[in-house]
């Protein structure tokens, strides 16, 4: 059977209009008030509440996630973008997997990276966080490459890095933007 939790207490969302207020835990798919609709899916609170020992409601304390506050989601979310950034530098001093350690590195570091990430996105959208991943990374990795490895470095590498920067903050500020 699949889980139904309320969708509005997982994503922790203003309630929205019925009559779509429930979301498969399984699928993430929304499912209807309506035992019609929800007997089409195959899914009804009956046959859920019989088939199911678990029930994410309210009252629950069974919920499978961790709470993780905003401002420790940030700190993750850049913890895991300085992980990745050093798993990528030791791609390059691993001169082709021919130097142990930092052949070994490349793994544990993004191992490391890819395990803090999920915890940010508790608490930080998917687009945002993605966003800030891939362009902090991208320019902390490419003045990695300016300042230690002397990739060259001109006006269009520096144009394309400000745009990435500029990108992520204007995402990170899209709805407060949006609602001026």
């Amino acid at each position: 059977a699949e889980h139904i939790i309320n969708y509005n207490q997982a994503k922790r969302v203003a309630p929205i209009s019925p009559p779509h207020n429930k979301m498969c835990a399984t699928t993430g798919r929304l499912l209807s008030d309506d035992a019609t609709t929800d007997a089409a899916y195959g899914t009804t609170d009956a046959a859920f509440n019989a088939e199911s020992s678990i029930q994410y409601d309210k009252g629950s304390t069974a919920a499978a996630t961790t709470s993780v506050t905003v401002g420790l989601a940030w700190l993750l979310l850049i913890l895991a973008i300085l992980l990745e950034v050093a798993g990528t530098t030791s791609m390059k001093l691993s001169d082709g997997f021919t130097r142990l350690i930092p052949s070994i590195l490349i793994y544990v570091l993004y191992a490391a990276s890819f395990t803090l990430f999920p915890f940010a996105l508790q608490a930080i959208e998917l687009s945002t966080a993605y966003a800030v991943w891939s362009g902090l990374g991208t320019t902390v990795t490419a003045i990695i490459g300016f300042v230690y490895f002397q990739d060259t470095v001109n006006k269009t590498k520096i144009l394309a890095l400000t745009a990435i920067v500029c990108g992520c903050i204007v995402l990170n500020f899209a709805d407060e933007i949006e609602k001026v």
